[in-house]
């Protein structure tokens, strides 16, 4: 009896004196990505508005092979009291529901604060979209068209891309 009470007083002991479980690198990770998460989710801003992005002009610039270029001018407001810091934009023109122009650009100003930008993009017609726009066009004219711009600005930090279209129609008629 005596053995049994002192082996219980030892494993005690032992269990008191014992070190503290080591930390997982698992529970490390999760730990880190929280905080990480918590940092983003306040650097958030509640009152952030989308940036407006107009087409200012379309100039055709010299093809290149059977391939029709652009230049493009979109300007880009920031109502934002915070810079806008553009790493790259990539946008599409849809004439009908046909995608015509299509174009990326990654050279691209910062816009400060309730500032302005004019932003220039080669741009490219789809061969095969423009070609079936215009067959649509001569099997059933129309003095209207449905037109779609379509623009992903790039800011390249935490903010998620910036996606703006602009819908409508254009009408011919006199």
């Amino acid at each position: 009896m005596h053995r049994r009470v002192r082996a219980m007083r030892v494993n005690a002991v032992r269990s008191i004196r014992s070190k503290p479980r080591p930390v997982h690198w698992a529970e490390y990770a999760v730990f880190v990505c929280g905080l990480v998460l918590l940092a983003g989710c306040a650097s958030l801003r509640p009152d952030y508005e989308m940036p407006g992005v107009t087409v200012s002009y379309v100039k055709p610039v010299p093809a290149e092979g059977l391939t029709l270029r652009f230049e493009l001018g979109l300007r880009v407001t920031n109502p934002n009291d915070i810079p806008l810091e553009l790493e790259g934009a990539s946008y599409s023109v849809s004439l009908d529901d046909y995608k015509i122009l299509t174009g990326v650009s990654n050279n691209l100003p910062t816009i400060d604060g309730y500032g302005e930008a004019e932003i220039i993009i080669k741009a490219q017609a789809g061969l095969v979209d423009s070609m079936q726009f215009a067959r649509s066009l001569t099997t059933r004219p129309r003095d209207s068209f449905r037109y779609e711009l379509s623009v992903k600005l790039s800011t390249g930090n935490f903010f998620a891309p910036i996606h703006v279209t602009d819908s409508g129609t254009l009408s011919f008629q006199l």
